[in-house]
């Protein structure tokens, strides 16, 4: 009977451990799927943003959804996507943590890998390199995967010490082209941007704790974020902190969708009725209320994937061009070609296809105070 006494006590002892010891990152392992509202479609996982404009990539094996991050391109220098979350609870000073991720490279082995902790979130870095040293560099770790073992998912795993600043957590590549070592399992392609794969990651106090007040709250604010571009949100994550809510500075956006119609078929040059179109758009364009411009162009499906890019990135320069020659050169801030990788509608009718043959050029006005 004492001894059926001390095996109840210890089971309810366990529970309350495992009760305390929580993932602190909201749908780590990319099941939940975010049904955008511009959409109407998923359109990337639930609770994590990119750090630009776009949308996040995943991508599933069987009935396991990951998430898909590029972490250079071979043609253009430092393009990176980086993805962020809010934690559900900021961390902790002095608290150790244990972080875990399982990586899986796509086509090249790479070390580089870092992780980002900071009390504010980061947008609009134009897919671009983010100069800043990772909190948590994981290359060392990374560098020891067994070679035989390098295109398979590998669990990574890293203690870390808060500071108590901690409050959104950014995944990616922080490293230079440059300071780069890249092992290719196949012949390098021009404008490919090569990739992660992400899946499982877990941030739990090394100790088991007691949760914060607000984490299913934050949980819950985290999933209602269903707009496709972060950024037209005043705060991109549903914070409701006043301080967090002023970092995260709020941009008047317009998008164009400039269609097939503008270009020669299976070209990049601009026909005449689509020159007249863009000189008379970006001619009344008020310079002085215009903070940046990018321009992203698009395909359809149809023929080789690597000459969908190059004629998506093709298109788009030939965009920026005319803006050169209409006095905004100056305010294009990225310029990139995505293929057939960002669909509009289905690629299986030819209504479909149209709307996907499209070049977008976003422009970003300046914020009235």
């Amino acid at each position: 009977m004492h001894f059926r006494k001390l095996l109840i006590v210890f089971f309810f002892h366990y529970i309350s451990l495992q009760a305390y010891s929580q993932n602190l990152i909201a749908n780590g392992s990319f099941q939940d799927l975010n049904v955008c509202t511009e959409l109407k479609a998923p359109c990337s996982p639930s609770a994590w943003k990119t750090t630009s404009p776009h949308l996040m990539m995943y991508g599933a094996e069987q009935d396991n959804y990951f998430a898909r991050l590029t972490i250079f391109n071979s043609s253009i220098e430092g393009i990176r996507k980086y993805m962020q979350t809010r934690l559900l609870c900021p961390l902790k000073k002095g608290v150790t943590y244990t972080l875990s991720v399982r990586l899986k490279p796509d086509n090249v082995f790479m070390s580089s890998f870092g992780v980002l902790f900071v009390n504010t979130p980061v947008y609009n870095n134009n897919d671009l390199l983010l100069r800043i040293k990772p909190t948590i560099d994981l290359t060392g770790l990374y560098a020891k995967v067994p070679y035989n073992k390098r295109l398979e998912w590998y669990k990574i795993t890293f203690e870390y010490k808060a500071t108590g600043d901690e409050k959104y957590m950014i995944l990616g590549n922080f490293q230079s082209d440059s300071d780069q070592r890249r092992v290719y399992y196949a012949k390098p392609k021009n404008f490919t941007d090569y990739e992660y794969h992400i899946d499982d990651v877990e941030l739990n106090p090394k100790d088991p704790q007691e949760p914060c007040r607000n984490m299913e709250k934050v949980r819950q604010q985290l999933y209602n974020q269903k707009e496709r571009h972060p950024q037209k949100k005043f705060n991109m994550f549903g914070e409701e902190d006043p301080d967090s809510v002023e970092a995260v500075i709020s941009e008047s956006i317009d998008t164009l969708r400039l269609g097939n119609v503008y270009f020669e078929f299976d070209s990049d040059k601009i026909n005449s009725i689509g020159r007249t179109r863009l000189d008379s758009l970006f001619s009344n364009l008020l310079k002085e209320e215009v903070d940046s411009i990018r321009i992203y162009g698009h395909t359809d499906s149809m023929g080789p994937k690597d000459y969908n890019l190059d004629l998506s990135y093709r298109r788009a320069k030939a965009i920026e061009k005319v803006l050169s020659e209409n006095n905004l050169s100056d305010y294009v801030s990225a310029v990139k070609g995505y293929g057939d990788q960002l669909p509009r509608s289905s690629n299986a009718t030819d209504s479909g296809r149209k709307k996907n043959r499209r070049v977008e050029v976003i422009i970003y006005y300046k914020v009235k105070v």
